[in-house]
């Protein structure tokens, strides 16, 4: 059992290190700059850029719950 848990850790090690090396593309927006990761297609090596976590809007609370 230890040994599987000790190749999982190395696996994410691993996985965690080589995801550290990508690229970071910056944008600025009318509210600030946006942080996203250049990125390539797997299939074709068509480079993109991936922006998450992005706040679109407020969720609609209180009086404005239902209209």
């Amino acid at each position: 059992m230890h040994k599987i848990s000790l190749i999982f850790a190395l696996i994410a090690i691993t996985r965690t290190i080589a995801g550290g090396e990508q690229l970071t593309s910056i944008v600025p927006t009318d509210k600030g700059f946006v942080r996203g990761l250049a990125l390539r297609t797997v299939q074709n090596s068509i480079p993109y850029s991936a922006f998450k976590g992005i706040p679109y809007a407020k969720p609609p609370l209180g009086r404005l719950r239902f209209k």
